[in-house]
């Protein structure tokens, strides 16, 4: 992975992104999760986690081929309009614009996968259209799994045990 050579023209660009989008959701409010092995649920809103990959570097150019098997295949937790390769999920595919960066977040080697795994926090959708338009990489900024816990997160298994902590 590289820098993109066109660093400054990132700057504060995600911030210029309106407020909601065609679908109604604010993009700011979509969340990202995980599952712990014990079944407790952690996430964490795109706008946060965006802000803190904001402040700590620019985005680079990231080989699809890297992003293709974790991203691209559908999942138990997919909700019905966001089953990758539904025609809701292509429609939203195709308006999705290249030039805003994805969010990668790197997990490390574990016994069940020992090469570790890039999950997309924010931009499945342009991955969708940067490999159907046969790009060879794609623009986006890369965080370490460790550093989420230093973006405010919720977690549904507390909140469901002990109510609301806050």
């Amino acid at each position: 992975m590289r820098k993109t050579g066109c660093e400054p023209c990132f700057d504060g660009m995600m911030k210029m992104l309106p407020d909601d989008n065609s679908f109604g959701e604010t993009w700011r409010d979509q969340t990202f999760s995980d599952t712990a092995s014990d079944g407790q649920t952690f996430s964490w809103k795109i706008g946060d986690i965006f802000d803190y990959v904001d402040g700590r570097g620019y985005p680079l150019e990231i080989p699809v081929d890297f992003l293709v098997e974790d991203n691209l295949q559908m999942s138990p937790e997919d909700i019905a309009d966001e089953v990758v390769g539904s025609p809701e999920f292509i429609a939203r595919a195709q308006q999705a614009d290249l030039s805003y960066p994805i969010i990668v977040v790197r997990y490390p080697p574990t016994r069940r996968d020992p090469v570790g795994a890039l999950f997309i926090a924010d931009g499945v959708h342009r991955l969708w259209k940067a490999v159907d338009e046969g790009h060879e990489s794609i623009v986006g900024y890369l965080i370490e799994s460790d550093d989420l816990w230093d973006i405010p997160y919720e977690s549904g298994y507390l909140e469901q045990e002990f109510g609301d902590i806050a």
